[in-house]
């Protein structure tokens, strides 16, 4: 007999891109396609869940979330193309994404990406830092005299705070050369 082939390893975009716009590379609508995978990123199989006309498609959640639980998949990517060859993501497109996330992290099945593909080039909301927030570590504590403290330095703990990559923070503080924040 002969051994099986195995299956394609799908954890990147690009990998998501490769192995997509063969398939949808001369369509002339748009059609939205979800990859379930198990815990290696290996591909157990691709599915079509709608075929729309050429500006949009409709994709529904539950369809997606039905298909990856009895598929057994732990890992989903989204990909749809885009036939105007525009790379920009809509607003729906932003609602969508963020809607199969919401739902995937109910499931407990990781959402790793929506690949927007079009001929030549492609979109991943991942690479792009729209999936997930990203963790700026802020240093607090206060500056006792020197001595007052048991090891004879300042108090500092780390914190950690989410930060969405859409907002931008200003400190209340400068960076000494030293890394150690001062008063401004």
């Amino acid at each position: 007999m002969a051994a099986a082939e195995p299956k394609p390893d799908m954890g990147t975009a690009v990998r998501i891109y490769n192995y997509m716009f063969p398939r949808m590379r001369d369509l002339q609508t748009e059609e939205f396609h979800i990859l379930l995978m198990n815990q290696n990123y290996r591909l157990i199989k691709s599915v079509r869940i709608s075929q729309g006309g050429i500006t949009e498609t409709c994709a529904d959640i539950r369809v997606m979330m039905r298909e990856a639980v009895l598929s057994n998949a732990t890992i989903l990517a989204a990909v749809h193309n885009h036939p105007s060859g525009c790379l920009t993501p809509s607003k729906c497109d932003d609602t969508l994404t963020m809607a199969i996330k919401k739902a995937c992290e109910l499931m407990r099945i990781h959402f790793l990406d929506h690949v927007i593909v079009t001929d030549g080039a492609y979109f991943s909301y991942h690479e792009m830092g729209k999936l997930y927030g990203f963790s700026i570590l802020f240093l607090v504590g206060s500056v006792a005299p020197y001595g007052s403290h048991p090891r004879g330095s300042s108090r500092w703990s780390l914190a950690r705070k989410e930060v969405s990559p859409m907002v931008t923070y200003s400190f209340p503080f400068w960076l000494g050369r030293t890394g150690v924040p001062r008063k401004p």
